[in-house]
Order: structure tokens, then sequence, then C-alpha cells
């Protein structure tokens, strides 16, 4: 599905903006309970102190309250971790306001807590540098095991330091991202990475000599850094592993190297571990099984942990959660998350803009005009986030046309133009707004076939595909009537997007047969398909990901292994089409399933 793709990588970008917002499960948690009433006996040192007072302030943050987050990191003097977590709370604040005040302010602190982190690392490296730490591990200079404890506390402080950096950096390149500054993106995604990386093999050296470090009192420490390094390299390694193949190389080359199992590995041990970064690496969890792999029950496995934490109001957890929900189809469920979610909002404008927007998103699908038209127009002319921007206007302006408002015409036609303006053809959603919108100002109307054809198909992304059938049947009858007035775009164009929507929705039916006649039609004609060729890509996908459904029940498995990977041969051989980089992803899932199976 094209909407839950979309929601799904947009929120890993999300992620990437939010390390500030990671934190541990709150002092509601069974788990956490358990933990903190023996914190007396065994974590009451200065260091566990430190961990404690950043985990209630990140606490704060994910409940949507970052002001109180703000207030109890207030002076956090020359401490590592409070200094960090000081600016990350003043990074979430300017993310969720999007005020250039807030966003210098966050610089500031950044900077200042990047100085603090370089000092950490200058006043504690290793005394012959950090080359010789690793020689030992090929030539035997010296063993993990053989250093002092107060030699492995310094080198703690140094791995430290290099963990901090890696998050400040990810904060930075996060605003980058908020400001399109794409050279830059690259050169701070690349040292982040390379902080992490650098982390990763003095903590190998560090555990020779033992799974810990710090004295008992301030183990709370070391499970929060140790949750920082596994989340970040696991986040990387399952982002980078995304990228579509004609950018893979370029990635790898600059320093990454994609192992999305490796990425797994390292986000489950993340939320198993239940440390800083516990929520964020369920989250991640959650989206992985939902999202890419299509698989509800794990998914929801996450999910029930999370919200039985205490989260029931959490922004970011209810964010994910009612996108979630949307994709399976229980939109019910999603609204009353996102409806959830809002309730935890502390004076965060944008915060709560970006949640109207995703309930206004799941009431498009559900073909309630005037909820969704309410909540896209209070997003579009408030919102700092140009991300949802330009797809949520031309929603906005065929929620007016359906609800038929008073000088619709005037209204449509306006809104369009203003996507016209502001869209972008490097963006996917934003390159089809405008696409769209154009359709619109050359018609001057959304014709009979675009009410019905996009009706059916928010009912197709809201999984009511027998709902979203029955419409598209009434664009077929318009379609045969051979009536251009009723029709945007030549005839073979739209038969050609009934016959990826039938198809589309005969796979969420599972009937192979029908839906393998519809994509076999729409072949026959896809030379002749040119502004809507998306669709030729897209069914391929659907048919691989049908025909892996029934070889994973153990129906005709080889046979049907080998047609699914020709649907994703045939699919990728495709480009320059709507919706490119998210269906991208869709055919590295199902390769992946594929990975292992008959030829």
């Amino acid at each position: 599905m094209v909407q839950g793709t979309f929601c799904f990588f947009f929120l890993l970008a999300l992620f990437l903006c939010s390390l500030s917002l990671c934190l541990s499960p709150p002092s509601s948690s069974p788990v956490r309970f358990l933990l903190f009433t023996n914190m007396a006996a065994t974590y009451d040192g200065p260091r566990s102190k430190v961990a404690e007072t950043v985990r209630k302030a990140y606490a704060f943050a994910w409940r949507g309250d970052p002001k109180s987050a703000q207030d109890l990191l207030q002076n956090p003097g020359k401490d590592l971790w409070l200094s960090v977590g000081k600016a990350q709370i003043l990074f979430s604040i300017a993310m969720g306001t999007g005020r250039d005040e807030d966003l210098a302010t966050a610089r500031t602190e950044l900077d200042r807590a990047e100085k603090i982190s370089v000092e950490v690392m200058e006043a504690n490296k290793p005394d012959q540098g950090l080359v010789s730490v690793f020689k030992s591990f090929t030539f035997g200079e010296s063993k993990g095991e053989d250093m002092t404890p107060e030699q492995r506390k310094k080198l703690w402080n140094y791995f430290s330091s290099l963990i901090a950096q890696a998050e400040l950096t990810l904060n930075k390149l996060s605003l980058c991202i908020k400001e399109r500054q794409w050279m830059t993106i690259g050169i701070k995604a690349r040292s982040s990475w390379k902080f992490y990386e650098e982390a990763e093999e003095v903590w190998q050296k560090i555990k020779a000599g033992g799974e810990t470090v710090l004295d008992e009192a301030d183990r709370l420490e070391e499970i929060d850094v140790l949750s920082r390094l596994e989340f970040g390299i696991g986040l990387y390694h399952f982002f980078v592993s995304l990228v579509p193949p004609g950018l893979l190389l370029i990635v790898e080359a600059i320093g990454f190297e994609a192992n999305r199992e490796n990425g797994i590995k390292y986000l489950k041990s993340s939320v198993q571990r239940e440390g800083i970064h516990y929520v964020t690496s369920s989250l991640l969890m959650v989206g992985y099984h939902n999202f890419f792999m299509q698989e509800d029950e794990p998914a929801n496995k996450y999910i029930d942990h999370l919200l039985s934490k205490g989260y029931e109001t959490a922004p970011a957890v209810r964010l994910m959660v009612g996108t979630v929900y949307r994709r399976q189809g229980r939109i019910s469920d999603a609204i009353n998350s996102y409806q959830m979610g809002m309730k935890g909002v502390r004076d965060q404008e944008q915060v709560t803009l970006i949640l109207d927007c995703e309930l206004g998103n799941t009431y498009f699908l559900d073909g309630n005009w005037e909820q969704a038209a309410a909540l896209f127009d209070r997003f579009v002319t408030n919102t700092t986030n140009r991300q949802y921007k330009c797809f949520s206007m031309w929603k906005l302006g065929f929620c007016w046309w359906m609800m038929k408002v008073p000088n619709r015409d005037q209204k449509v036609k306006e809104i369009n133009e203003k996507v016209i303006k502001i869209a972008d053809d490097r963006f996917a959603y934003e390159k089809y707004s405008g696409r769209i919108a154009k359709r619109f100002l050359d018609r001057g109307k959304y014709t009979e076939f675009d009410e019905l054809w996009l009706h059916a198909w928010s009912y197709n992304q809201a999984s009511r595909f027998e709902d979203s059938t029955a419409i598209l049947q009434k664009a077929v009858d318009v379609v045969k009537a051979q009536d251009e007035s009723r029709l945007p775009l030549a005839m073979v164009e739209c038969v050609g997007l009934c016959l990826y929507l039938k198809m589309s929705n005969f796979n969420g039916m599972d009937q192979l047969s029908d839906a393998s006649e519809s994509l076999q039609k729409l072949l026959k004609i896809q030379n002749e398909i040119v502004d809507e060729l998306w669709v030729v890509p897209h069914a391929y996908v659907e048919m691989g990901e049908l025909y892996l459904k029934r070889a994973l029940k153990g129906v005709e498995v080889a046979n049907m292994y080998k047609k699914a990977r020709i649907c994703f041969d045939r699919a990728s051989s495709f480009s320059n089409f709507d919706f490119e980089r998210p269906l991208s992803f869709r055919i590295a899932r199902g390769r992946d399933l594929l990975r292992g199976a008959p030829a």
C-alpha cells in the first residue's frame, strides 16, 4: 500500500530527528518499578543518579511535556549526559515548535554539549592513541582483561564521549533535513556513523575484560550508554539497507555498509535491554514488522507491550500506532490512537498538527470528507512541516470538491495553484500532488472518473477492499461510456488505473486468479500508458506479494516463488515513475523473503 509505506519511511526520518525523545520505560512500568525499588541498594551512585535524572527528563518529553523536561535539566554544568540531555530536549522543543529562535537555541546547546563531549574524549584518550588500543587484537601487545580497573573506566569515558558525539551529530543532521541542506546531510550522516563505528570497536576492547565496567552502584549508566550504542548502530544498518539499489553503491562508497539482519539484531537487543532507547527501538521494530514485513502479529505484540507500560497518550507512540492500525484496516482504532496522542501534547503546536494531519488522512481514507477537510485546513494553514504540506493541500482541495462547498470551483482552483507553486518534483508525493493539481487546472474540475477512482483508491488504502471494488465498478462504467467529458485523461490511462486498483483489491482479498487476470489485461496496454505509468510496476509488486503469500502458506511453493521473483525483477526494471522510492522498499522486502527460496 502506497500510503502505509510512505508513512513508515517518513516516520523513520522522524526517528532520526527525534533521538531526544528516546527513553527507558516510565515509572509505571513493572520492569522500571522493580529496577528502582532496588535503586537505593543497587543503583545509588553518582553516575546512576545522573542517568535517572536524564531518564525522567526524557520521560516528560515522550509524554508530550518537553517544558518540564527542560526544567529538570536546566543546570547541567559540565556533566556529559546532563549536557547531552538538555541539548536534546531543547532540540525536541525546536522541532516541535519550528520557531527560528527555538532552533537557534537548540543549535547553541547542541554545540555546547558537543564541546563537552570532545573535552571528555580528549581527557580520556588511551595513552598511545586509539590505534595502539586495537593493535592488541592482532599483535597481542596487551589484552582487554590485562587492563586495570582504572584503565577500563578511562576507556569507558572515551567510549561514552563517542556515543554522545554520534547522537549530537544525528540531531544536527535532522536540523539539516528540516532545512534541506543536502550536502551537509551526507557529511553529518557519515560523521555520526564513524563515531558509532569507532565506539563499537572500543566497546569490544572494553568488554574483553568483562561485561561490566562501572561499580555496581553506577550500573544504570552502563545500561543506558549501551542502549544508545545498540540503537544507533541498529538504526544505521537498518535504514541504509532500505536505500534503493541505485543509490546503495554511493552510500556504501562514503563509508556505510548495510546489513539489515545486523540492524534488527541490534534493535532487538536495545529493546530487551530496556535502557534509554527502549521506546524508539520498540517503535522501529513495530515499523519493521508492520510496514516492511507486513506482519501484523509481531507488530501488535510490540504495540501492546508499549501501551501496557504507560504510553497511552505519548504523542510519538500514538502517531506510530495509529498509522499501523490504519494499514491493518482498523480505522476506528487508528482514529482513537491519534486522538489519544493529542491528549498528551502540551504546548507543541507542530506536534498536534502532525497528529491532526494523520487523523485527517485517516478520515480521508474512510471517505469522511468533512472531518478530513477541517483537519487538513488547520494543518496546511499553520504547519512548518514541508514534508506533509503539499500532499495535504491537494487532499484538502479534493475534500472541498466532494463536499460541494460554496464557491467550490474557485476554492479548489486556488489551492491547486498553491500546490503547483510549492511542489518539488524530487519528492514523490509532492510530484504526484503537483500532477493531480495541474490536471484539475487543465480541466477546470475533478471529473466524474476522478471522484470515483480517488474514492475507491481511498477505500483500498484503508483495506476496505470490497467497498473499494463496488465504487471502482462505477468508475469502470464511466470509462465504458466513452464520454471524454467524464474522464480526466486518455481512455487507456483510465483503463490502466482501473485495472491496477482492481488487481490491488483482489490482492487484498487474496483472490489469486482474479488478480492475475487483471494484471494480464494491464500488461497488454502498458506500452500505451504514459501519465499513469506507475500503475504497471506497482501491479507487478502487488502480484509478487500475492504469490509470496501463497508460497508462505505452502501452496505450489516452488512455482509461486518463481512467479514472485519474476514480478519483482520486472518491477525493478522500471524507472522515473510516481512513488518509485517507496516501491523500491517493497521490492527489497519481497527479495528478502525470496532469499534462500527455490530458484
